[in-house]
């Protein structure tokens, strides 16, 4: 065997499987070993001396499951010189350092895919990025992608149907196998990514996502970190599904004593029918939000069933003219619930249910604001905040209805299945 006698000849052999291996892979120490020629002794010597000069990096088995890529960065370079050792030369790999990797980069290698080129640099695949939120409403709007979220995090993807069309170009064709959500210190919502997942869509569409790039450092949502990088179950919910399944278990007790659904829709089983819409706001302008509030208005108000109330209220009511006739005309859904509760439950504070039902008027006010009068459309974050304020009054509302009902002698001793998240109290606001 010889012996090396510059680190040169090492580096471009680790430079070189690098760059060429698909996935910007670490060599393993027994693959050089074979390739160079070389002692482990004297590699180890040159090993050493590249990580001291921040040349050459190393992960090893002993402290990364999966060491032929960069997941999340490199330990310090104590922690990296110990795992120089002969017993695990199949699974400790060598990389360029970031200096070195940059300084081998030509202008034009990946030039065309940013975020390729970012992980040619050496940033770790599984390292977070991220971006303005309103990128996700490009493919939300778009009937071609399959658009999944949760407020936590979610997915995209082209549909079977526009994948094999050929009327699709194949820059389109993309997979986004998992986003999540950020926060700034305001908790103003951002977009969260891999950057591994972000490279491996098409150039066009790296090209997109690279303009609406944020470099400053920003907060992920523990749940999408907790389920990507530590393998945990999400332990709460958004509050738009704490919201539906207030619903659906309201709609389980009325049935439980002898009425027929109060919501109309429950959105499937696992809110698999959930509208994509109620959610919190891509784009903070007038125009989302009023379309946020209209969606909300139809969830709540227009949801009611007035079947319910059929043999129990009056669902019509005589109102007089300003010419003094008196006309009949139905009764609207929020009035007819206020009633239908104010006859059947007795309280010795209606405080709670008055904040209830005025929770339901105050979106019905809002909805119908814009649909007498044109507003200019504008952009505001403060909207955001509005939303999240407006939300958590509407948990709190039908809350407050499933803990008036569950004082039903049917009710109380009856085992409902009410999501564990719920009865914790685990729900995300932001």
């Amino acid at each position: 065997m010889k012996i090396l006698t510059s680190l040169r000849e090492l580096e471009e052999k680790v430079i070189d499987y690098y760059f060429n291996s698909g996935d910007f892979n670490g060599i393993s120490i027994s693959n050089l070993i074979d390739e160079l020629s070389i002692t482990f002794l004297d590699l180890s010597i040159l090993l050493s001396r590249g990580i001291e000069e921040d040349r050459l990096r190393v992960t090893s088995s002993d402290f990364e499951m999966n060491p032929h890529i960069i997941r999340q960065g490199f330990p310090d370079k104590l922690q990296q010189l110990s795992a120089i050792k002969e017993d695990n030369i199949h699974h400790t790999c060598v990389y360029p350092s970031k200096s070195l990797a940059k300084a081998k980069l030509s202008s034009e290698q990946w030039s065309d895919s940013p975020f390729k080129r970012m992980l040619a640099e050496g940033i770790g695949q599984l390292e977070i990025i991220f971006f303005d939120l309103e990128l996700l409403d490009f493919y939300r709007r778009d009937p071609r992608y399959f658009y999944e979220c949760n407020d936590i995090g979610g997915r995209i993807c082209i549909k079977d149907d526009y994948y094999l069309s050929e009327s699709t170009q194949e820059k389109d064709k993309i997979l986004l196998k998992a986003f999540g959500i950020a926060y700034d210190d305001d908790f103003n919502r951002y977009l969260a990514a891999f950057v591994s997942d972000v490279a491996d869509l098409s150039q066009e569409h790296q090209n997109i996502w690279k303009s609406k790039l944020v470099e400053e450092q920003l907060k992920v949502h523990p749940d999408f970190y907790g389920s990507q990088i530590l393998g945990r179950w999400p332990t709460h919910i958004s509050v738009f599904d704490a919201v539906l399944y207030e619903q659906k278990i309201i709609n389980a007790m009325v049935n439980k004593i002898g009425k027929p659904n109060l919501f109309k829709s429950e959105f499937g089983k696992y809110l698999e029918s959930k509208p994509q819409e109620f959610a919190f706001l891509l784009r903070p302008t007038i125009q989302e939000y009023e379309s946020f509030i209209h969606l909300l208005d139809k969830i709540m108000s227009d949801n009611i069933n007035k079947k319910f109330f059929k043999g129990e209220l009056h669902l019509e009511q005589e109102i007089e003219r300003r010419d003094g006739k008196v006309q009949v005309v139905p009764k609207g859904t929020i009035q007819l619930l206020d009633e239908w509760l104010r006859k059947n439950y007795n309280s010795t504070d209606w405080s709670p249910w008055d904040f209830a039902i005025s929770v339901f008027k105050k979106i019905r006010k809002q909805r119908q604001s814009p649909a007498h009068s044109i507003t200019e459309n504008k952009y505001d974050k403060s909207l955001v905040q509005e939303q999240r304020g407006l939300m958590q009054e509407v948990y709190e509302a039908l809350m407050i209805l499933r803990h008036a009902l569950s004082n039903h002698p049917l009710c109380k001793d009856y085992d409902f299945d009410i999501p564990q998240a719920l009865i914790e109290g685990k729900i995300w606001m932001v």
